[in-house]
């Protein structure tokens, strides 16, 4: 996904996070939902797969969410992304689930800081 995300975005192989979060919206508001699924979803099976619940095919909800904080997101932004896949705080989310929790993340970024 990083090669994919890096060489869409020209950067080779050097690109830093914020780059790198521009070119995964890029990829997601230009190339549509189908193109940043297709992208993702071969990381986001190996997460399942390592995760506790991988017999069951999904991810926790509290290791979605330290997931999600250790790519950077902030702790609130994180549950907010987690609301918008699965309302009503589910306990575990789905290959599916995941993918809504990343685009909602990409499309409803926080604000800036201040």
């Amino acid at each position: 996904m990083f090669e994919h995300v890096a060489g869409a975005a020209g950067a080779g192989t050097a690109i830093g996070r914020e780059r790198f979060h521009q070119a995964c919206e890029a990829v997601l508001f230009e190339q549509g939902e189908a193109a940043f699924d297709r992208m993702l979803t071969p990381v986001l099976r190996a997460l399942l797969a390592a995760g506790p619940g991988a017999a069951s095919g999904t991810l926790p909800r509290h290791d979605l969410l330290r997931w999600l904080r250790a790519l950077g997101v902030e702790q609130a932004a994180a549950v907010r992304a987690c609301d918008r896949a699965r309302p009503g705080d589910p306990a575990h989310f789905t290959l599916q689930d995941v993918l809504r929790a990343v685009r909602a993340h990409h499309v409803h970024p926080p604000a800036p800081r201040r």
